[in-house]
């Protein structure tokens, strides 16, 4: 048995609407296990990473939004609420998988 197969995923994925309501604990917790599996199992399959375009797009808006973080008037707190933003994008490319 794999851990990275792709069965265990879909039962988070299933779990997830269930998690909405537990609280926002656990659907961070969800969001990041399915971006940690994405990295993973993109590594380990060797998977090319499909609408290239899309996420170069995904990723510059990223670098935008915490550049705009850093240059507005309280950025620790800024910083605080955009900086881990990019797992909304690995949330995406793994549910793609």
């Amino acid at each position: 048995m794999n851990i990275l197969d792709i069965k265990y995923i879909k039962y988070i994925i299933i779990f997830l609407p269930i998690s909405f309501a537990i609280g926002r604990f656990t659907t961070d917790l969800n969001i990041v296990i399915i971006g940690i599996f994405f990295i993973c199992y993109s590594i380990y399959n060797k998977i090319k990473i499909d609408y290239l375009n899309f996420f170069i797009l995904l990723i510059l808006f990223y670098i935008y939004i915490v550049v705009r973080s850093l240059v507005s008037e309280d950025p620790v707190y800024s910083l605080h609420s955009s900086l881990f933003y990019f797992r909304f994008i690995l949330y995406a490319y793994g549910i793609y998988l």
